[in-house]
């Protein structure tokens, strides 16, 4: 590589630095008033995620170069569109490889290195920020209303009546001021619902939480997680670990479980594990008890979006995709009749779509097909048990407080 592309890595990795930090920042603080110490703030965040990043990625490179693959290093993606607006202040990292594996081992090494590597990082910061929790004290300096409900403050804080009176109280010192700078009053609006932001479990948080770590009591709870800057950078690096390890198409998961079944077995399962993530993710888009406009509008919608989601699963055979798209919405529907409280996650219709139309859910066969030894089976399996440990139903939850 020449000088021009350590240069641009450089900046990618600064630049991805910075907007780590801004969001960091923003999940603990939300607004801010001084910048700096604003920005500060958001470093142990940032250093942990971007850590955890940087460690798999190299996993990937570290495993390329040692099969004699000639791979760059890392290109960083920053992102940053403002407070509150994304999620973990990057889109991820990538290496380019400027020869291809040849090799079921190889395959399966390159895909494996980069999440475990990830992952035994992710569980030092994870334990790191379970063990070294300061007490309801830490909460308390970011939201000092809850310090008058006292110790137990989770059983009243997340209701509809003690969200309205925080904004009336927050109304009547607006009002002295409004007053005093004899601006004009706006009038007092109370809804009849609010929404209040919360972040979801995954199997590996539940089980700490409940069976491993001292202090119960301080326990971040999820609608407070986001403001612990390690313990969120270890959940979000659960959460895009999963993602990587998802058995579908060319994700590092899907390299693993080809290297595990083989191409033919494979270019079976995929598929299978494609139509149940799509199953979860777009449940409750449509649903019996929707009005008859309503329900049509989004049949429509929703029917267009599983068309092009599919096509390329069925190597664009037109009649195949519509009847598995309607199979797929039926099977929904009943499922939604029959358990009408039960929610999948928008979100991820987005990842769902982007392996169906770009990533795909089918393997090429390596030029050189192998059966990997007992060892690297035993990693294999694990990795899929890391998945589903890591794996995250609802990243960020939304929960609706409604008038008594």
């Amino acid at each position: 590589m020449n000088n021009k592309t350590y240069i641009i890595q450089a900046g990618l990795f600064i630049a991805t630095f910075i907007t780590t930090t801004l969001t960091g920042a923003d999940w603990i603080h939300g607004q801010w008033d001084d910048f700096w110490t604003h920005f500060v703030s958001g470093l142990p965040y940032s250093i942990a995620f971007l850590g955890i990043l940087t460690v798999h990625e190299f996993g990937h490179y570290i495993a390329a170069r040692k099969h004699g693959i000639d791979s760059s290093l890392p290109y960083f993606i920053p992102f940053y569109i403002g407070p509150l607006m994304n999620l973990a202040g990057t889109m991820g990292a990538f290496i380019k490889m400027k020869s291809q594996a040849s090799s079921t081992k190889q395959i399966f090494d390159i895909g494996a290195a980069g999440p475990l590597a990830g992952f035994a990082l992710t569980i030092i910061v994870f334990f790191i920020g379970f063990n070294n929790l300061d007490g309801k004290e830490y909460i308390y300096n970011i939201h000092p209303e809850y310090k008058k409900l006292g110790d137990t403050f989770e059983n009243n804080a997340y209701t509809y009546d003690f969200y309205v009176s925080q904004i009336t109280e927050a109304y009547k010192a607006y009002e002295i001021k409004a007053k005093a700078s004899k601006e004009k009053i706006k009038p007092l609006v109370i809804q009849d619902s609010y929404t209040m932001m919360a972040v979801g479990d995954n199997l590996l948080m539940y089980l700490a939480k409940t069976y491993i770590f001292p202090h119960k009591d301080w326990i971040p709870n999820n609608y407070e997680l986001y403001h612990y800057p390690l313990l969120f950078a270890a959940y979000l690096a659960m959460f895009f670990t999963a993602l990587n390890l998802m058995p579908i198409g060319q994700l590092d998961g899907g390299h693993i479980l080809y290297g595990l079944i083989g191409s033919k077995n494979f270019n079976i399962v995929s598929p299978l594990f494609f139509f149940i993530f799509l199953f979860f993710a777009g449940l409750g888009i449509i649903h019996p008890k929707m009005e008859t406009e309503d329900f049509i509008s989004s049949f429509a919608i929703y029917g267009c979006y599983l068309f092009l989601t599919l096509q390329r699963v069925f190597n664009n055979d037109t009649n195949r995709t519509i009847i598995a798209a309607l199979a797929l919405m039926l099977v929904q529907l009943l499922t939604t009749y029959l358990f009408p409280s039960i929610q999948g996650y928008m979100p991820w219709l987005l990842f769902a779509f982007i392996i169906g139309r770009v990533l795909g859910v089918y393997h090429p066969p390596s030029l050189v097909e192998e059966k990997l030894n007992p060892t690297r089976q035993l990693i294999g399996w694990f990795s899929l048990v890391v998945f589903v440990l890591c794996f995250t139903p609802q990243v960020i939850v939304y929960v609706e407080l409604t008038k008594p």
